[in-house]
């Protein structure tokens, strides 16, 4: 099954990270996700038609929302879709799951700050060692193969998109 999900909703549990009989650690959390509905009686809005989900991440995006999310936290979450079924002595229930792909705070209701967390090369995978994105450094290269601008004192920093160009690489129209 590859069903993509994106819920927006409360940690209704606070994170509990544990190991997989390989070691491979996971976090999971439940998530409430309802509708808001405004309640002229009450003159405020309530919650409506709750759903509940278990959200698990593995390894250290894992360690990441151990550490970053509390019980409460406002969050958006994106990920595959499982529906899993068990008996119990009620009969037969079902309970979403998501495989998160990403989860990150809901900004309508607050402000936050990253903090990204430093990678050593030995943990990259090899696509992302030989990414030249991830890899490059600020400037570009000396080097004008593969149509890669240069950097010069005519030129200012390549890339520098603000500054005016030489004569010779002016648009000809």
């Amino acid at each position: 099954m590859n069903d993509t999900i994106t819920v927006v909703g409360n940690l209704a549990t606070p994170p509990e990270t544990k190991h997989l009989p390989d070691g491979t650690p996971v976090t999971s959390f439940r998530l409430a996700s309802s509708r808001r509905k405004f309640d002229t009686g009450a003159g405020r809005f309530v919650d409506v038609d709750a759903n509940y989900y278990t959200v698990s991440a593995y390894r250290e995006f894992g360690q990441h929302v151990a550490q970053s999310l509390t019980k409460g936290s406002r969050v958006v979450v994106t990920g595959r879709l499982r529906l899993r079924s068990w008996q119990s002595e009620h009969g037969w229930r079902t309970s979403p799951e998501v495989d998160a792909d990403a989860i990150g705070p809901d900004l309508r209701y607050g402000v936050t700050s990253f903090r990204p967390q430093e990678r050593s090369t030995s943990e990259r995978t090899p696509s992302e060692a030989s990414d030249t994105w991830t890899t490059a450094t600020p400037g570009g290269s000396d080097s004008s193969e593969n149509g890669a601008l240069a950097a010069s004192p005519a030129t200012g920093a390549a890339g520098d998109w603000g500054a005016p160009a030489p004569e010779a690489e002016a648009t000809p129209f």
